[in-house]
């Protein structure tokens, strides 16, 4: 028998922690002695204890929020500003329509800056600003969006000011600690699942045969629990992307009350 693969590096932090946790619950029936793989399971724990301490120090770190909500004003603002453009294209008045096309050519350079990696959405944000202020200052204001450009600078400013102070203030960088512990932790997983594995194409006792089975079935469920919730996010991301892209679609977010 063999475990079920899973890519671990595709759980969020909690589900991550939620999952080692069950993996290290697991052993309070199955002993890691019996198991045969208790100097792993010390290193796991070991691990498992430091992964928790860095978790904390990132829920507790103030700027992760901030700037959660910083980048999803800025996101918000620049979709605003794509939508005003584009009703500009429909608008009565024919130098409206004009500046409109104009900026549809600009934005259409740019393409969608709210989904670039945040470095580079702050770089794109700050060129953009640059030409709507600049050169297509005018044809901004003909179509209303003078104080939406500069709400999206000032924003733009907010996220990238937190992101400076958050770097001066943090030497801990919790974030890449996470990141780091987690592929500590990858690694004795894997050693442990695959030392059990291989004992359990040697065992030659009832007993043995057994509580491999046993263990190797058991975690197999919890890992495809985890499974179809990457399957099933994968799956609502991928609708949302469809509807995004072809409006007439209608999914099961539309329907449900």
């Amino acid at each position: 028998m063999k475990f079920i693969r899973l890519h671990l590096s595709r759980l969020r932090n909690a589900e991550y922690f939620q999952l080692m946790t069950e993996f290290k619950d697991l052993f309070t029936i199955y002993n890691p002695a019996a198991m045969k793989v208790a100097k792993f399971f010390a290193l796991f724990m070991t691990l498992f204890e430091k992964l928790d301490l860095c978790l904390i120090i990132l829920q507790k770190s103030g700027y992760t929020e901030l700037m959660h909500i910083a980048d999803q004003k800025r996101d918000s603002l620049f979709s605003g500003l794509v939508d005003l453009v584009n009703a500009g294209l429909k608008h009565f008045s024919e130098n409206v329509r004009a500046a409109a096309k104009r900026l549809k050519i600009v934005f259409d350079t740019y393409g969608n800056l709210a989904q670039k990696p945040n470095d580079e959405q702050t770089s794109g944000i700050n060129n953009l600003i640059q030409d709507l202020t600049g050169k297509y200052a005018a044809d901004i204001a003909l179509i209303g969006a003078t104080a939406w450009v500069e709400e999206l600078k000032t924003s733009n400013e907010e996220y990238d000011a937190l992101v400076k102070n958050r770097d001066t203030e943090s030497a801990e960088k919790p974030e890449e600690k996470v990141r780091a512990v987690r592929l500590e932790v990858d690694t004795v997983y894997r050693e442990i699942t695959e030392v059990i594995e291989a004992l359990a194409k040697l065992a030659d006792t009832p007993a043995d045969i057994a509580r491999n089975k046993a263990f190797i079935t058991q975690w197999n469920a919890t890992l495809e629990r985890y499974k179809n919730r990457i399957a099933q996010r994968d799956g609502v991301n991928t609708a949302k992307k469809d509807k995004k892209e072809n409006p007439e679609i209608v999914t099961g977010e539309d329907t449900s009350e």
